[in-house]
């Protein structure tokens, strides 16, 4: 009998052992931003005015902003692969991948935001690791705390 508690603790244990590998590691670092004119018009709508291609998306590395561009991601520009979502309200938003490095465990990195030919926009963050997860606790947009969701008017 002792030998049969001992099998099922023993599997036991390979088991949670392989449920972490597999599923141990959650990363949230995404923003949803909604972009208003001063008349409350959706400037992500038809006719858009801002598509994809005329928003980038920096990240501060060492005090330094990197133009975020890897080509070879469906996120090759820091936002979304079809560039903006729809929300259950109907209201396009753009998806932001933030700046982080697992590796790095920097709780406050800064990811910059241009829309066109406006000046930049800062959004900085606070992250918490947590075993090799990630948790967007905070987040500011030009100095105003917001939720991980949120408007700007431009």
């Amino acid at each position: 009998m002792k030998n049969v508690y001992t099998l099922t603790y023993s599997l036991l244990i390979l088991l949670l052992m392989s449920c972490e590998k597999q599923y141990g590691k959650y990363i949230e670092a995404v923003t949803d931003i909604t972009v208003l004119n001063q008349q409350g018009q959706n400037l992500l709508a038809d006719p858009a005015t801002y598509s994809k291609k005329d928003i980038n998306i920096y990240y501060v590395i060492n005090g330094q902003s990197v133009l975020y561009d890897k080509s070879f991601l469906s996120t090759d520009r820091g936002i979304e692969d079809k560039g903006f979502h729809i929300t259950n309200e109907g209201s396009p938003m753009i998806r932001i991948y933030l700046n982080f490095d697992i590796n790095r465990k920097d709780t406050h990195p800064v990811t910059l935001i241009k829309f066109g030919t406006s000046k930049i926009d800062t959004i900085n963050t606070e992250f918490e690791y947590i075993g090799r997860s990630v948790f967007l606790r905070k987040i500011w947009f030009n100095g105003v705390e917001k939720k991980q969701e949120f408007t700007i008017i431009k």
